[in-house]
């Protein structure tokens, strides 16, 4: 664990206390309207406070355990790092059956903010890592599968 040279921006702690608690509207009131949550490992985009709804609680849906701790983050203007590590046993990853088995991964998240909100938050992690600890190969994601864009439905109307 690394010692912090200052505390934990606020808003990486609400984002990650809403992980924690597994609230999706908690989530929400840590994002402007219309904001994006991305994840660079599943390639799922989420745009839109419903949309990041919908994807916090998929993700709570499908890994029941999951659990966030941050291991160190710095504020710098209006971006925000955070290095932590991400935990659980998933029942389901997407349409892919879970496997009862638990993996425990780094992420890297590079959060955007606007106003003190954030504006897009981008998690990175190594999706082979979690596949490899979980016993799943890594052709189980097709990586055009049309779910893998969660949109408000004001964007939808949009289109």
């Amino acid at each position: 664990m690394t010692t912090r040279a200052a505390p934990v921006p606020v808003v990486a702690q609400r984002w990650m206390e809403a992980w924690n608690t597994k609230s999706p509207q908690a989530m929400c009131e840590v994002f402007v309207t219309d904001g994006v949550y991305e994840d660079a490992a599943f390639k799922i985009c989420a745009q839109g406070q419903q949309s990041v709804a919908t994807w916090i609680r998929i993700s709570i849906d499908h890994i029941p355990d999951l659990r966030g701790e941050i291991d160190d983050a710095f504020q710098a203007d209006d971006r925000v790092a955070v290095r932590w590590m991400f935990s659980g046993t998933p029942r389901m990853l997407g349409a892919v059956q879970g496997t009862g088995k638990p993996y425990r991964v780094p992420v890297l998240t590079i959060m955007e903010l606007q106003e003190g909100l954030i504006a897009r938050v981008t998690d990175c992690y190594n999706l082979a890592d979690l596949l490899q600890q979980i016993g799943l190969p890594l052709d189980s994601f097709p990586l055009n599968a049309s779910w893998r864009t969660l949109l408000s439905p004001e964007r939808v109307k949009k289109r």
